[in-house]
C-alpha cells in the first residue's frame, strides 16, 4: 500500500481514476465512482500516513530521546491499530472464502 501512495495522490489531486483533460488537469465531468474512489483513496492516505509520520530516528539522530509517550504512540498506531485493522480485514476475508474443499467421498 505504501509503495502506490503516488498513485493515490494523482487520483485525489486530479478528483477521478478516469483520463484527464490535459488543459485543465482535471476531470472534464467526475462520476458517482469518481467521487467514491477519491474518499477512498482520501481514508486510506490518512491510514497509511499514521505509520509514515511517525519518525522517531529523526530524535535519535539528533541526539535527543525518545520518551514512554512517544513509543506508546508508535505501538498504538502502528501496531494496534494498523497492524490490528489489517488482520481483521485478513481474518475476515478467509473465513469468507473457501480455500479447500472436501469431498465427503473417502
Amino acid at each position: 500500500m505504501v509503495f502506490s501512495t503516488g498513485t493515490m495522490n494523482t487520483i485525489i489531486e486530479q478528483g477521478g481514476i478516469r483520463p484527464v483533460d490535459h488543459n485543465t488537469g482535471l476531470i472534464d465531468s467526475p462520476g458517482l465512482f469518481d467521487h467514491l474512489t477519491v474518499l477512498f483513496f482520501a481514508g486510506l492516505r490518512g491510514f497509511i500516513n499514521l505509520a509514515r509520520d511517525f519518525s522517531p530516528v529523526e530524535a535519535l539522530s539528533t541526539g535527543r530521546s525518545v520518551t514512554w509517550g512517544t513509543l506508546a504512540r508508535a505501538v498504538l498506531q502502528v501496531v494496534v491499530l494498523i497492524g490490528g485493522l489489517l488482520a481483521a480485514l485478513g481474518i475476515t476475508i478467509f473465513t469468507k472464502r473457501e480455500l479447500a474443499v472436501v469431498s465427503g467421498k473417502g
